[in-house]
C-alpha cells in the first residue's frame, strides 16, 4: 500500500494545522532519506511517523499526533 504526501499532511493538519503539518512531513521525509516525493510506501510512511514521534525538534502535540496518525493509517 502507498500513502500520498497529501494524505499524511491532511491527517496531521486536523491537530497541528496545515502549515505545521507540511513542515513536519517534509522535515521527516528528508531526515529519513526519502526526499520530497508525493507518495510513500507503507514502510516509508511508518519511518516518517516514527521519526516525528521521536523528533527532538517536534513539539509534544506533533509527537502525539504522529503516534495517533500511525495508529489510524498503518494498523
Amino acid at each position: 500500500m502507498t500513502y500520498e504526501r497529501s494524505e499524511l499532511i491532511l491527517a496531521f493538519a486536523d491537530s497541528i494545522g496545515q502549515a505545521k503539518a507540511e513542515d513536519a512531513v517534509d522535515r521527516a521525509a528528508h531526515a529519513v532519506g526519502v526526499g520530497s516525493r508525493e507518495s510513500f510506501s507503507e514502510d516509508e510512511a511508518g519511518e516518517l511517523l516514527d521519526y516525528l514521534a521521536e523528533d527532538d525538534e517536534a513539539d509534544t502535540l506533533t509527537s502525539v499526533s504522529a503516534n495517533t496518525v500511525k495508529t489510524q493509517l498503518l494498523h
